[in-house]
């Protein structure tokens, strides 16, 4: 019998626990000490009494990294670029701050390199910004031929 088996027994007859929270305490001790992650079956106690296993949820961490990388096939530099997504958010929030004229220039120069940039980025509020940062984490850019090869994800 484990130390953590016997412990909860103990608070069991301590009265500090009822039979149910030390069945399922007991349940869980096994299932952990087994090495089993197996999830809403049951299985028989020595009773005859079913008891839930433990379900084991595994969350994928949120990213924290937009990535971009930039590989060719020659003597070219390579291009890696990690940018962290909180500076991103932070960076939204600051363009909102942009005076209007400013902001005009730098739509006009966008506009003059072929990038259409008419966001009106007073009117972004902070669910916005996650919508937008959420959906770059769903977002995956893979561009390349033989030579060369563009990547563009969050991690």
């Amino acid at each position: 019998m484990s130390e953590e088996s016997r412990r909860i027994l103990n608070l069991l007859a301590e009265g500090k626990l009822s039979v149910d929270e030390a069945e399922r305490l007991l349940a869980a001790v096994a299932g952990v000490s087994g090495g089993t992650a197996r999830g809403g079956g049951s299985r028989s106690a020595g009773a005859g009494a079913a008891v839930e296993e433990p379900v084991m949820v595994v969350k994928k961490a949120p990213p924290r990294f937009l990535r971009v990388q930039v590989r060719s096939s020659g003597d070219q530099d390579h291009v890696n670029i990690r940018v962290p997504l909180n500076l991103l958010r932070a960076g939204m929030k600051l363009t909102a701050l942009l005076p209007e004229e400013a902001r005009e220039k730098v739509q006009a120069a966008m506009k003059e390199k072929g990038v259409p940039f008419d966001l009106d980025l007073n009117k972004m509020n902070p669910e916005a910004i996650e919508e937008v940062i959420e959906a770059l984490c769903d977002f995956t850019v893979e561009v390349g031929d033989k030579e060369d090869q563009v990547r563009i994800f969050c991690e």
